[in-house]
């Protein structure tokens, strides 16, 4: 009984910092998209666009790799002290963790902010011939056709190779921060 009280403090701990990580990367990512986009020329918006549906496609990859990756080679590596291999063992025990903030919190604040990227996008082509409505539904139907199919191969991709995505995350991650 005792366990599970603080299982739950920390669960409801981790809830709220997940909350705010969320609305701090949120402001940020919105900052910079309405910052840029509505004086960007319009390859520039289109590549800024493309550039967060990449980066949410990538952190629901690492997501789904981080949560079935196997501890078994990480623990190996990690003993033998490989590069990355204590960072591997981190990520995969706290995979719960990794997943909400790969795929959760960026995948889907870059999901979202691809959205209102294309909003502004199309508001600034109105000196084209197509209807303001159709070109709306055309292009934001296009992105998410785009991001939808490419997390799909991203899933596939990470179940594929759950271990080697994640050993390269932690390889990484350990570029910046020394392993103990």
């Amino acid at each position: 009984m005792k366990n599970n009280k603080k299982s739950f403090r920390k669960s409801k701990a981790w809830i709220a910092k997940s909350f705010f990580i969320t609305l701090f990367i949120s402001a940020l990512f919105a900052t910079l998209s309405n910052g840029i986009l509505p004086i960007a020329p319009t390859w520039i918006s289109i590549l800024l666009i493309l550039v967060f549906v990449l980066l949410g496609v990538g952190a629901d990859t690492i997501a789904v790799a981080v949560a079935i990756a196997s501890p078994i080679p990480f623990n190996s590596m990690s003993s033998r002290r490989v590069r990355g291999g204590k960072t591997a063992v981190w990520l995969v025990q706290n995979s719960d963790k990794v997943a909400n903030i790969t795929g959760d919190i960026i995948g889907d604040i870059c999901a979202i902010i691809s959205g209102g990227a294309v909003a502004i996008l199309v508001d600034g082509l109105t000196t084209f011939t197509i209807p303001m409505p159709a070109m709306m539904i055309g292009v934001a139907s296009f992105i998410s056709a785009l991001t939808v199919g490419l997390k799909a191969a991203g899933k596939s991709f990470a179940i594929k190779n759950a271990n080697r995505i994640t050993f390269n995350v932690a390889l990484f991650i350990s570029a910046f921060r020394r392993e103990r």
